[in-house]
């Protein structure tokens, strides 16, 4: 799979985990924290601002062709941070800044649901020994240099 592919399906499912009403587009307050998950902060007087900015048709809706040209936009590594970064907190589902084995394995499954090699991936990710995968430890175990 392409890489601008790969980009457009993570997109996609981001912004439908973030579409709490089914609606196909996202409010401003279904965006603001779509994007604190890609590791931006959006303090709360700027976020309609931001959310203006765009939403280039002013439906006050962001629908996911608009997203995706904001994501396209960006350069490409800070796409590859802000993808590792949301799959980071997505997976950290008690909320504790790390992973657990179990945490990082659920991920792994998802992306290569043979389970090949997964446990040595976990492994090797926790470079430290101390049982939990930091997002530093993460981050050099997953992003392309």
């Amino acid at each position: 799979m392409a890489c601008e592919d790969r980009l457009r399906e993570t997109a996609e499912k981001v912004f439908k985990d973030h579409d709490k009403d089914g609606t196909g587009s996202l409010s401003k307050d279904e965006l603001v924290p779509l994007i604190s998950c890609l590791g931006y902060n959006v303090p709360e007087e700027s976020a309609q601002k931001w959310f203006d900015s765009i939403d280039p048709d002013g439906d006050k809706q962001i629908s996911f062709e608009e997203f995706l040209e904001v994501i396209l936009a960006q350069p490409p590594d800070d796409r590859v941070e802000a993808a590792l970064r949301c799959a980071f907190k997505e997976a950290d589902r008690d909320g504790s800044g790390n992973l657990s084995k179990d945490e990082l394995m659920d991920i792994l499954q998802q992306l290569s649901p043979s389970g090949k090699n997964l446990e040595q991936i976990v492994e090797d990710s926790d470079v430290n020994n101390d049982g939990n995968i930091s997002y530093e430890e993460f981050w050099k175990s997953f992003a392309v240099e």
